[in-house]
């Protein structure tokens, strides 16, 4: 059987946060000689001093800055507990299972999840990047509570519009179509090894020009490019700094210089459209793509 209480740790830590028994029981509202009680109860049942006074201080001994400490843990785990309770209670989520296309900006990914934390540390985000060609499949089984994805234009009807994603064609500077001093014409760009990113569960065609490189990462498919092994179109964000440094190179088409690929934001189940902490989240993530809010909120 337990000999003490979560709340008698409780009440010898406010007494150490606050300096005296006096001004803990202020902030408990709890009497001064109910606080003297509990605190005499705990060392009582321990068997061992936990305070010590200094001056007129109450301070921890040896023995109760190492109990306090491993008490700390269980505080925090009892107000978790009893925070999600009122969250459950409220209808609230205390997780957010979030699906995020992998193209999706990290920065503004990141902004968001960081505003979000503080706004509600309590909740615990899970993330799973999806590629565009998983997104309609994975949105189908509904295994997620809120989607930032791709949606074909048959179905972007089920989501709100977020922002759109440029993509370039781009090439090593040493590979041949990088060197072509004329704009560059379908045929002779098709007659090149693309590499592509593609889910390789996928079932769709490759395409029938030339010879291509499949890759299930965007990562895997920069490197690709970046070894010579053909061109690709790839999120102009995410490949600027190796186009500052001159190791790829967009390559100048005689049409379609920039394709933009619309990134939503779907709702896994109709309830959540009344969920405080997605939409919470929801208008974070939105401030964020904007950067003249997102300064506004940093400052």
């Amino acid at each position: 059987m337990l000999t003490t209480t979560l709340e008698q740790w409780l009440i010898l830590q406010t007494v150490i946060e606050e300096g005296s028994f006096a001004k803990a029981g202020t902030k408990l509202y709890k009497s001064q000689s109910s606080i003297s009680y509990n605190i005499k109860c705990l060392q009582d049942s321990l068997g061992i001093a936990l305070l010590q006074t200094v001056g007129k201080k109450a301070q921890l001994t040896e023995s109760g800055s190492f109990l306090l400490a491993e008490a700390k843990h269980l505080i925090d785990l009892q107000r978790r507990l009893e925070i999600h309770a009122k969250m459950l209670k409220e209808g609230n989520k205390t997780q957010i299972r979030l699906a995020v296309d992998t193209v999706f900006s990290k920065e503004i990914l990141f902004n968001s999840l960081a505003f979000c934390y503080r706004t509600h540390p309590e909740v615990t985000v899970h993330i799973t990047e999806l590629l565009k060609t998983e997104a309609v499949d994975y949105l189908e089984k509904q295994q997620f509570d809120l989607y930032i994805i791709y949606l074909p234009e048959i179905l972007n009807h089920l989501g709100n519009f977020l922002l759109d994603i440029d993509f370039v064609a781009v090439a090593h500077h040493e590979h041949p179509l990088a060197q072509q001093p004329n704009p560059i014409s379908t045929a002779v760009l098709t007659s090149y090894p693309l590499v592509s990113i593609k889910n390789l569960d996928s079932n769709s065609p490759l395409d029938s020009y030339g010879t291509n490189w499949s890759f299930s990462s965007i990562d895997a498919a920069i490197s690709a490019v970046t070894h010579k092994l053909g061109y690709a179109w790839l999120p102009l964000e995410k490949i600027t700094p190796l186009l500052t440094k001159g190791i790829l190179k967009r390559l100048r088409l005689e049409q379609d210089m920039t394709r933009k690929t619309p990134i939503y934001i779907v709702y896994g189940n109709r309830h959540d459209v009344y969920d405080k902490v997605i939409q919470d989240y929801i208008h974070i993530l939105r401030d964020c793509v904007n950067p003249n809010k997102i300064r506004n909120k940093l400052h």
